[in-house]
């Protein structure tokens, strides 16, 4: 008998170059081996919690951005960015 270790991306922004083909959700990997594999544990590595999807797609947004715009943007607080994303289509970038 043999051991498979799996590591997918979840919430990563688009990645891999050249190719990008899947986020994978615990449901998701399941479905992908539960056929032909008995799985015996699905874990979660610290390195792919939500907090490094979040600085990998908000470090490259910051960094494009206009000084004053880059500064508003870094003064914003967790409930200003969870807000409705209607509130933001209108405002410079």
């Amino acid at each position: 008998m043999g051991h498979l270790t799996c590591c997918v991306p979840f919430l990563q922004p688009l990645h891999g170059y050249p190719h990008h083909y899947y986020n994978m959700s615990y449901q998701g990997l399941r479905n992908l081996f539960d056929k032909y594999l008995e799985i015996d544990s699905v874990q979660c590595y610290s390195s792919v919690l939500p907090i490094w999807s979040l600085t990998w797609m908000l470090n490259p947004r910051a960094g494009g951005l206009s000084e004053e715009t880059r500064k508003d943007f870094l003064n914003m607080r967790v409930a200003d960015l969870i807000d409705s994303p209607e509130g933001y289509l209108n405002r410079p970038s």
